[in-house]
């Protein structure tokens, strides 16, 4: 199994991008919440089929507002 870990790559222009690796369902929403608090307002999130297929079951996509 992969570790759990968090990477952020932050580019020339400022604009950041988290990504968590190793986690499952919303493991990785609360692991990478106060992170995307403290770099500011997001553009958007892209859940990974690891976050859908947490907690031993397939869930339905949700919007994230």
């Amino acid at each position: 199994m992969e570790s759990k870990r968090v990477t952020i790559n932050v580019k020339a222009n400022g604009k950041t991008k988290v990504e968590t690796h190793g986690m499952v369902g919303q493991e990785c929403t609360t692991a990478t919440a106060m992170l995307t608090d403290k770099l500011g307002q997001s553009e958007g999130r892209t859940l990974k089929a690891e976050y859908y297929a947490g907690e031993g079951g397939v869930k339905l996509k949700e919007e994230l507002k």
